[in-house]
């Protein structure tokens, strides 16, 4: 990889006059929150039992990872619990969780042929829940004004496993500009 041009750059890209930006400007719009219980029968159910304010909105600023120049992060305090029930969200699952939320971060990282967004609740280490989530694969992995669509299309898990982290939210869009 070569950093030029507001972006970074496969080392044949041609469309990168300049330098990597040192701060990106991502705005989130239209992401739901997921509310309720969610999971599969019969066992592994999930919900907030404390939600955070909202889901991701509005505008933050990214900073460039100090040892990745294609890696920009945001983090900031958040609140929640995450509760991991036995049956649909009235018995709490033993000997795993509740899990309190800490912080949000915000990642964007640019590789040869794709853009990866997401934004995550944690606690004090681990990933808890996923607000938003996009990969984009690209001919040219420059950062200009990119709009992201949030992967994320229902709450819950995937798969019902007990290891596997909350949607937290869904739907709305991402947009990235050079700050």
């Amino acid at each position: 990889m070569i950093h030029r041009g507001g972006c970074c750059c496969a080392d044949d890209c041609e469309f990168c006059p300049g330098a990597t930006p040192l701060r990106l400007r991502i705005t989130f719009s239209g992401l739901a929150l997921c509310t309720a219980c969610y999971g599969s029968a019969p066992t592994n159910y999930v919900k907030w039992s404390t939600q955070p304010a909202a889901a991701p909105s509005g505008s933050y600023n990214l900073t460039q990872h100090p040892t990745d120049p294609c890696v920009w992060q945001y983090e900031e305090a958040a609140s929640g619990v995450v509760t991991w029930y036995s049956d649909a969200c009235s018995t709490p699952l033993v000997g795993f969780g509740p899990f309190t939320v800490a912080k949000l971060k915000i990642w964007a990282g640019v590789t040869a042929g794709q853009i990866d967004v997401h934004a995550t609740w944690y606690d004090a280490v681990n990933p808890i829940a996923r607000a938003f989530s996009d990969l984009q694969a690209t001919a040219t992995p420059c950062l200009g004004t990119t709009v992201f669509a949030n992967d994320q299309a229902a709450c819950g898990n995937a798969t019902g496993a007990a290891t596997e982290w909350l949607t937290g939210a869904v739907g709305g869009a991402a947009t990235i500009a050079p700050a």
